[in-house]
C-alpha cells in the first residue's frame, strides 16, 4: 500500500509539473527559438524513469500493459517539461517563466552540443539551454536581440 501511495504522489507530481510547463509556455508571447534544457531535470527524471516504474513493479498490482502506458505518459510529460522556448515576452524553461526584465546576458559553449548559458537576475547559476546544432546559434542570438529590444 505504501508503494502505491508513493507511485500516486510521483504521478501527481509529474502531471502538476506538466500542467505548469504548458501554462508557462503560453506566457512567452511569439515563439522565436526552442530546444531542450537540463534545468531542474534530475529529480524529475528520477521520479519518471526510475522510482515510479520500480514502485509499480515491486507492488505487482499493475499489469505490464498499464506499466507501458504509464511509461509512455511519463515520457510525453518529460518531453514537455524539458523543452525551453524563447519568446518575445520571456523565456520558458522547465516549468518556470522568466520575463525579459530579469535577463542579464548569456554565453555560448560551442562543444559537441551547442549550449547557451543564460544569466538571470536573482539566480546564482546560469541556466543551460541546449540547441540542436551550431547553425541555431545565430538564430538564438537574433531572437535574443529581438526579444531584448522589444522591452
Amino acid at each position: 500500500m505504501v508503494y502505491m501511495a508513493l507511485a500516486a504522489v510521483g504521478v501527481a507530481y509529474t502531471l502538476w509539473r506538466t500542467f505548469r510547463a504548458v501554462r508557462m509556455r503560453k506566457r512567452i508571447g511569439e515563439q522565436l527559438v526552442s530546444g531542450t534544457s537540463q534545468y531542474k531535470s534530475l529529480l524529475f527524471t528520477m521520479v519518471c524513469g526510475v522510482i515510479i516504474p520500480a514502485v509499480l513493479t515491486i507492488e505487482g498490482l499493475v499489469k505490464y500493459a498499464y506499466l507501458a502506458a504509464l511509461l509512455v505518459l511519463e515520457m510525453i510529460c518529460a518531453e514537455q517539461i524539458s523543452r525551453f522556448y524563447l519568446g518575445t515576452a520571456g523565456l520558458k524553461v522547465s516549468d518556470e517563466f522568466i520575463p525579459r526584465e530579469r535577463w542579464v546576458g548569456y554565453h555560448i559553449d560551442d562543444g559537441h552540443r551547442p549550449t547557451v548559458h543564460v544569466h538571470v537576475g536573482g539566480k546564482e547559476r546560469p541556466i543551460p539551454l541546449i540547441l540542436r546544432n551550431t547553425s541555431e546559434i545565430t538564430s538564438f542570438e537574433q531572437a535574443w536581440n529581438q526579444a531584448s529590444s522589444a522591452q
